[in-house]
C-alpha cells in the first residue's frame, strides 16, 4: 500500500510547532492503525505534515480516499490509501468511518497535551518560588485543578515499572504512567481531589487534599486532621494511606515502589516545603533502608536529623521531638545534666542532687512524652541532636538580634537559650 502525492515536500512538518507536529503524527499513526492504511497529512500547499510512512513523489492512486481535516486551528488533507479506500465501501462510510477514527485521535491526543501542561505546571508550581499565589491560583484552576485546598505532598518512585530498560519507550512510559495514576485514583476514591502528575525519572507526585472529608477512614481517632504546622498531626493520616496505596500499588504494577510522606505546610507555597519534605524522606529512607516501603521525616530519627540540609525542616524536627516536654523545665534541665555526665545515672543525680530513683521517674517521664528513651542509644542520639539543632538555632537567632538590638536587648532575651541548652 502507498500513497503517493505529486510534487509534495517534506520539510512542512520541521517548521511546526511541535505540540501541532504530535497532534498530526498522533492523527496519522492512529488512522493507519485502526483503518490497517497508509496515511498521510498534507497541508493547503501541498506540504507534507506528517506520514505514517515513506512518502513518494509520483501520480497518486485514483482510489485514494481524501478527506479535509481542521487540526489546531489549521485546514489539512487526509490521504488514507488501503483496504478502505480500495474495497467497495459506500463513499459516505468510508468518509464517515475515517472521521471517527480522526476525531477520536484528536481527543485522545488532545487529552495527553493537557496532561503534559499540567504536569510541566505541577513541576513548576513544586521547584520554583512562587511569587504571585494569585496568579498560580488561577492557572491552576485554568488545568482543572483546585489548589485552595489544603494539600500535602505523597510522591511515589514508580521507575522500576516506569523505566524499565528491557522495553523503554515513550509511548510505552505513557501507558504505565496513566496505570499508576489510575491506580492512585481509585485507591482515594475522589478523582476530583487527588492531583496526579509524573514529574520525570519515574517519579509520579500526588498532592493530597488533607482535611476531614478528604482523607475519610485515615483521619486520627479524634476524628479530625490537623492543619497546624508544628504539631505534624496530619502525617500520620497521610502516612496510613500512603501504606494502603503502596499495597495497591503492587498488585497493580507487579514491581517495588517507594514513597516519600511529605508535611502539610501553609498557603501555595508550602507545596514545595512539603514536596522537599517528601523527597529527603523517600531518598533517605530508600538509601538506609531499601525500597518498597513508605517514609516520612519523622520516622527516621537521628538520619533525619544529620541527612536533610534545609534548616528551617531542621529545626522542625527538633521542636517535633523536644516539644511534648517544653512545658517542664525540670524535664529540659535533667535531660541537659543526664547527657553532660556521659548518660550516667549516677553522676547525673548527684549533679542534679536527687535520688538516683527520681532520676529515673524523671527519664522515664521523658520517654513516655518524647516515645523516646534516654538511656536507650538511638534515642538517646535523636534527643541530644534536637537539642543540639534548635541551641544553635536560638544562638544564632539570639546573635543576630544582639548586632541589629545591642547587647541589653540581646541580654534581656537569652533566657531563651538556657531553656534549650
Amino acid at each position: 500500500m502507498q500513497v503517493t502525492i505529486p510534487g509534495t515536500r517534506t520539510a512542512a512538518a520541521l517548521v511546526m510547532p511541535p505540540d501541532s507536529r504530535r497532534v498530526a503524527n498522533a492523527v496519522t499513526q492512529h488512522v493507519a492503525e485502526v483503518l490497517t492504511a497508509r496515511a498521510v497529512l498534507i497541508d493547503e500547499r501541498g506540504d507534507v505534515v506528517s506520514a505514517s510512512g515513506e512518502t513518494r513523489a509520483h501520480g497518486a492512486h485514483d482510489d485514494t480516499l481524501r478527506l479535509p481535516v481542521r487540526l489546531d486551528g489549521e485546514q489539512f488533507q487526509l490521504l488514507v490509501d488501503g483496504p478502505l479506500a480500495q474495497e467497495d465501501v459506500p463513499e459516505r462510510l468510508r468518509r464517515l468511518l475515517v472521521e471517527l477514527v480522526v476525531n477520536q485521535s484528536a481527543t485522545v491526543t488532545g487529552a495527553r497535551r493537557h496532561d503534559i501542561l499540567k504536569d510541566r505546571f505541577i513541576h513548576a508550581l513544586l521547584g520554583e518560588p512562587v511569587a504571585n499565589e494569585a496568579d498560580v491560583l488561577r492557572e491552576a484552576q485554568i488545568l482543572g485543578m483546585d489548589l485552595r485546598r489544603p494539600r500535602a505532598v505523597i510522591l511515589v518512585d514508580a521507575s522500576p515499572y516506569l523505566l524499565d530498560a528491557s522495553w523503554r519507550s515513550e509511548a510505552t512510559i505513557r501507558e504505565r504512567v496513566h496505570v499508576v495514576i489510575a491506580a492512585i485514583v481509585r485507591h482515594f476514591h475522589l478523582p476530583n481531589d487527588t492531583i496526579c502528575a509524573h514529574i520525570g525519572e519515574g517519579e509520579v507526585v500526588v498532592l493530597k487534599a488533607i482535611r476531614r472529608e478528604d482523607m475519610g477512614a485515615w483521619a486520627d481517632r479524634r476524628g479530625h486532621v490537623s492543619l497546624q504546622k508544628a504539631s505534624w498531626a496530619n502525617i500520620a493520616a497521610l502516612k496510613s494511606a500512603s501504606n494502603e496505596l503502596l499495597q495497591q500499588l503492587r498488585k497493580e504494577t507487579g514491581t517495588t515502589i517507594t514513597i516519600g510522606v511529605g508535611r502539610y505546610h501553609p498557603r501555595v507555597r508550602g507545596l514545595g516545603r512539603s514536596y522537599q519534605d517528601a523527597r529527603a524522606a523517600l531518598a533517605l529512607g530508600r538509601r538506609l533502608f531499601g525500597g518498597d516501603k513508605v517514609y516520612s521525616l519523622d520516622q527516621l530519627g537521628a538520619a533525619a536529623m544529620v541527612g536533610v540540609t534545609d534548616e528551617r525542616t531542621r529545626l522542625d524536627l527538633a521542636q517535633r521531638i523536644l516539644a511534648p516536654i517544653d512545658a517542664e523545665p525540670e524535664l529540659l534541665d535533667t535531660l541537659t545534666t543526664f547527657f553532660a555526665n556521659d548518660c550516667s545515672l549516677a553522676r547525673a543525680s548527684q549533679a542534679l542532687a536527687i535520688h538516683r530513683n527520681t532520676l529515673g521517674y524523671r527519664l522515664d517521664k521523658i520517654a513516655a512524652l518524647t516515645d523516646l528513651d534516654p538511656r536507650r542509644f538511638d534515642d538517646a542520639l535523636q534527643l541530644r541532636l534536637a537539642a543540639l539543632v534548635r541551641s544553635l538555632t536560638v544562638e544564632t537567632s539570639l546573635g543576630h538580634l544582639h548586632d541589629i538590638a545591642g547587647p541589653d536587648e540581646g541580654e534581656r532575651r537569652s533566657s531563651a537559650q538556657r531553656r534549650v541548652s
